[in-house]
């Protein structure tokens, strides 16, 4: 309060400026129309600032709605941004996580099944299943997507089953073993090969499609799904290719290696790689008939072998207890060596995104990390065992998606929990575990369309594009033989008039001919010896010269 009794006058605050007070048009240029009743209104309203005429009023208009635009998609972007994040779009997780002890003393290959099944959600342990049959031993795979299962028993038994329902698509019983099955684009289709011959089945009725008379005899059996090939390896020793899209035979290679004892084909480039009883490792591709690499491996049978996903590792295993990994960019050299005691791996599975190894023997099943196997160059410990009492393992399979590991044994099949193993990001475009029959359909049309042919698979599959320099023609040096034959042919004698084409005169001029084409040769051929002896005298005197080879050549001569 002043003396007077009146309360002080505040100064007048400057009033602010916002985007929402000002109503003036701008075009699409950027000007802003500004009438003078608008003009009257803002002037009036804002008379406190100083130097602020109808060009400032305009700047100040158009910068205020450049604001109030550039406000407006910040807050939607803002808002897209927190829905992204909610709904983990952009939540990337490379890591697929695994078994972490918090006391140190125990080993993640102690833990059993039946704690890690009680550590999983309700769905995980909805998946787990144990089945005992008769008429085994069983042999497990999986679709692309990793959605169905198909299993054969030497009995003659297979069976396809939904995984996430656990419903079974087909069941029949033969009379005939089934050695080896395999879907075969999708899950709609799957081969089987049987005793004689091999055959493809509808997953859906379990009803025969066609019979392969000329995949005699088959043990193994592969599908390469770019090209749209089945691939059969025999106990004869050969290996046949079959367009599935076409029906039409592609190629027989015979090996010239014995039985095929194992057979796997690299996922990076469509080649087979087959193991022998040898042990030699051999990869081949349907346009030669050798093999495009050939390698020692082992020094008995080679039981079982894989291929990573990206294809630039190969890891065997063989009859010696020992299973081994090489680097397929430099095969002649081994990455690991690792060994069992005393027993001998049946078969071997590497996971989809080569997070682990499982390996299957006697009655046991040992998995390894990848990251250890791969990466590093100590030896690799366990990360998880199970052990199957009086059964003997016969196949293991990865589910590409998921945590799980297929077992099939001689007493049945059933499925191991394994963190870590599953894939986590998977492209729907790929494989889709969820996918509807429309888009099953929309997948096996543009797979269709985008089919590979035959001849483009090659060890480099990088070839595909590059453009080959034209090879430079050699040309070797004539013998004597081939240089006197060429110039008895040069010295034809010309026919000539008055008396001068006689018998004799003809033999006179070739004799003079022959004679100075041999003083050139001999000359020749001199000049190339003294060539000869220079160069080895410069590098005798480089030998014990050195740099200074060159004076003494000279002095010397």
């Amino acid at each position: 309060m002043s003396a007077s009794g009146e309360a002080p006058v505040e100064p007048p605050k400057r009033q602010r400026l916002e985007a929402e007070e000002v109503h003036v048009a701008v075009d699409d240029s950027g000007e802003v129309k500004l009438d003078n009743k608008t003009f009257r209104d803002i002037a009036k309203k804002y008379r406190k600032v100083d130097g602020l005429g109808k060009k400032g009023v305009k700047r100040m208009a158009k910068s205020l709605k450049q604001r109030r635009d550039l406000r407006h998609k910040s807050m939607i972007q803002e808002a897209d941004e927190a829905q992204l994040v909610a709904t983990e779009i952009f939540a990337r997780n490379d890591d697929a996580g695994g078994i972490e002890m918090d006391d140190g003393v125990r080993k993640s290959y102690n833990v059993s099944q039946k704690e890690l099944a009680s550590q999983v959600d309700i769905g995980t342990q909805r998946k787990l299943f144990d089945f005992h049959l008769p008429g085994g031993p069983f042999t497990v795979n999986t679709s692309t997507n990793g959605r169905y299962m198909v299993v054969g028993s030497r009995g003659g038994q297979f069976t396809v089953l939904d995984r996430h329902s656990m419903n079974p698509l087909c069941s029949e019983q033969l009379d005939e073993p089934i050695l080896d099955t395999t879907f075969l684009h999708d899950h709609t289709l799957f081969a089987a090969a049987q005793r004689k011959y091999t055959y493809i089945y509808d997953s859906a009725t379990g009803a025969e499609v066609h019979c392969l008379k000329d995949h005699l005899n088959s043990t193994h059996l592969e599908f390469l799904p770019r090209h749209y090939l089945l691939v059969s390896g025999s106990e004869t020793g050969e290996i046949r290719y079959r367009d599935v899209s076409t029906g039409q035979h592609v190629a027989k290679i015979v090996t010239r290696q014995g039985p095929i004892q194992s057979m796997r084909q690299n996922p990076a480039n469509a080649v087979m790689v087959t193991g022998h009883a040898r042990g030699h490792v051999c990869m081949w591709t349907p346009n030669i008939k050798e093999p495009a690499l050939k390698m020692l491996a082992h020094f008995g049978q080679v039981t079982a072998l894989d291929v990573t996903s990206d294809g630039k590792y190969l890891v065997t295993c063989g009859s010696d207890s020992k299973w081994k990994v090489y680097d397929l960019r430099k095969p002649s050299e081994e990455l690991q060596r690792c060994s069992f005691s005393g027993r001998a791996p049946t078969s071997m599975d590497i996971s989809f995104g080569d997070a682990d190894l499982a390996f299957g023997f006697g009655s046991s099943v040992s998995v390894f990390r990848g990251s250890d196997v791969f990466r590093s160059g100590k030896a690799p410990s366990t990360y998880l065992k199970n052990s199957y009492n009086g059964q003997q393992v016969s196949s293991v399979r990865f589910v590409p998606y998921e945590d799980l590991l297929l077992v099939g044994t001689s007493a049945g099949f059933n499925s191991m929990l394994v963190p870590g193993a599953g894939y986590t990001q998977f492209d729907s475009y790929v494989a889709n575990p969820y996918e509807t029959t429309k888009q099953r359909r929309e997948t096996q049309v543009r797979s269709l369309l985008e089919k590979l042919q035959p001849d483009m698979i090659a060890l480099d599959a990088n070839f595909i594009g590059r453009v080959q320099a034209p090879k430079k023609k050699v040309t070797k040096p004539l013998s004597d033989s081939e240089e006197s034959e060429a110039e008895e042919e040069s010295f034809a004698a010309k026919h000539k008039m008055r008396g001068k084409s006689k018998a004799g005169k003809r033999q006179q001029r070739m004799n003079k001919m022959r004679g100075e084409a041999e003083r050139k040769r001999r000359s020749r051929r001199a000049g190339e010896s003294k060539v000869d002896v220079e160069e080895k005298s410069l590098e005798s005197a480089r030998a014990e010269h050195g740099a200074l080879a060159r004076f003494y050549v000279n002095k010397s001569d």
